[in-house]
């Protein structure tokens, strides 16, 4: 075959996100069907990745950052961990971001359509989508950051969403994402499977403990493209359900759209009350192991 058809077995990926890969590589623009340079994607994916920076840094370094490192700490995630995937904070204040982007040369425009700011209704102007929430980058099987995540801390408003993710834009939709599967991908190839989990300290709390091989949804059901998405990596998943009501309604809407696709599925039934991450971090890596391991097949379940 040719240098297409080789990148596309090498990285499971799509032959549109493939010539995007070779032309990024090797400095060429990439065109549409309009015949133009796609500008657009690009300013896009370099907001997106500048914002990480910030966000990660603000995390680390910041006063701002004191109240979101205490509670990661309690959580029992590692400053290793931390950094490894770029956890950040957005500080409470509604145009932190903004105030940054002009002198590093991204337009408020480009944020908005990166999914960052947000248009004022009442006046003219902007404000930051994310604020005083825990940011967890969401990258693409490629590594690029394409969206957040953002938790809210405790204490917050009660109508305040737990959480919240980066509107669809042209770079990201949720519903073909899952959180973690680039950093995943080889331990998915040795092990054979992907584990999925509910949110990404699960995910994360996993990751610690030493299972490579765990991604996350984000926030919504399992759909038929994330089946397509996790065959192209394993021929086995593994789909760990919380242990409480909502999870197994969850495992129940879940196994219709992952049975239509050609997948060896298994279900993991943590104990009641009990989510992946309190799990791993109170039991251990060898606790959320037998879990895993005991998964059993869907007419089983």
């Amino acid at each position: 075959g040719d240098v297409l058809s080789f990148l596309l077995r090498l990285e499971r990926t799509e032959r549109r996100e493939a010539r995007e890969v070779l032309a990024q590589r090797s400095g060429i623009p990439l065109t549409r069907g309009s015949g133009q340079p796609d500008g657009q994607r690009q300013a896009i994916r370099s907001a997106l990745e500048w914002a990480a920076g910030r966000y990660a840094a603000c995390l680390r370094d910041g006063d701002d950052g004191a109240t979101a490192r205490r509670y990661l700490a309690d959580r029992g995630l590692s400053h290793d961990t931390v950094e490894r995937f770029g956890v950040g904070y957005a500080p409470n204040a509604w145009d932190w971001l903004l105030r940054q982007a002009p002198a590093s040369g991204h337009a408020v425009d480009v944020l908005e359509q990166a999914g960052l700011a947000v248009p004022r209704q009442d006046r003219s102007g902007h404000y930051d989508r994310f604020r005083d929430r825990v940011m967890f980058p969401i990258r693409d099987p490629q590594g690029r950051c394409i969206a957040f995540g953002g938790r809210a801390l405790p204490g917050a408003a009660e109508d305040t969403a737990k959480y919240i993710n980066s509107p669809e834009t042209p770079l990201f939709s949720k519903s073909g994402t899952l959180y973690g599967l680039d950093s995943a991908r080889e331990a998915i190839g040795r092990s054979g499977r992907t584990v999925v989990v509910e949110g990404y300290m699960d995910c994360l709390a996993a990751r610690q403990a030493g299972h490579g091989d765990v991604v996350a949804v984000l926030g919504t059901a399992v759909g038929e493209r994330h089946a397509r998405l996790l065959r192209r990596y394993a021929e086995r998943s593994v789909r760990v359900r919380d242990g409480d009501a909502a999870g197994r309604r969850r495992a129940d809407e879940v196994m219709d759209r992952l049975l239509a696709e050609p997948i060896d599925l298994r279900i993991a039934r943590l104990p009641t009350g009990i989510d992946p991450c309190d799990l791993a971090m109170a039991q251990g890596a060898e606790a959320l192991m037998r879990v895993i391991d005991a998964a059993i097949d869907p007419i089983d379940y």
